[in-house]
């Protein structure tokens, strides 16, 4: 395993003691990685996460903990930001399921992040790669959306929506305060330096 490939994917920094959201969150999550990393393990059926909310609710944060608990435990990762991912993926593999499945099943998490955040025409081809991704076995999918569950069941139909209740643990992430302060401050100090 190459040397910290956390920075090669720009994960940021995460651990559990600089968390500025709600224990309860912090608690769930931990369980479900914890759970998928059992189920991983023993080669069963675990389920996914779909974590939602708005900007500067900690979901990136939320999944590079996640992404950094697999590293240390030996698993395998990816982290995607679906926007650019899904483009790509869709211009290169437009008819090959196998080269999607490969995508999602060859690490033993994969994180996509910013779902709805694509173009309204890239609606349906990220329809068939998440279903795809939540029929998978071996692979813990970790979702975020700024969606709401009912703005995802319009963007993407209620089948899929459906099937991401029956695969995934939806955990809701509220807008963090702290979050916003933080992200203040580091603009500030940037923009300090700029003068």
């Amino acid at each position: 395993m190459e040397k910290n490939p956390l920075r090669k994917l720009n994960v940021p920094i995460a651990t559990e003691e600089k968390w500025l959201g709600t224990q309860e969150l912090l608690d769930d999550v931990l369980s479900w990685f914890e759970n998928t990393f059992s189920a991983i393990v023993k080669r069963e059926k675990g389920y996914h996460l779909l974590l939602y909310g708005p900007a500067l609710s900690g979901k990136t944060y939320l999944v590079a903990l996640v992404l950094r608990m697999a590293y240390k435990k030996g698993l395998s990762f990816s982290y995607k930001k679906a926007p650019a991912f899904l483009e790509q993926i869709f211009r290169h593999y437009t008819r090959e399921e196998t080269s999607l499945l490969r995508e999602i099943t060859s690490p033993s998490v994969f994180a996509l992040e910013d779902v709805g955040r694509e173009p309204l025409s890239g609606y349906a081809h990220t329809k068939k790669f998440i279903a795809l991704g939540l029929s998978e076995r071996k692979t813990g999918m970790i979702l975020t959306t700024r969606l709401s569950p009912a703005e995802f069941k319009s963007a993407y139909g209620v089948d899929l929506m459906t099937d991401v209740t029956k695969h995934c643990i939806l955990l809701e992430c509220p807008f963090v305060p702290a979050l916003m302060k933080k992200q203040s401050d580091k603009k500030a100090a940037w923009l300090k330096g700029k003068a």
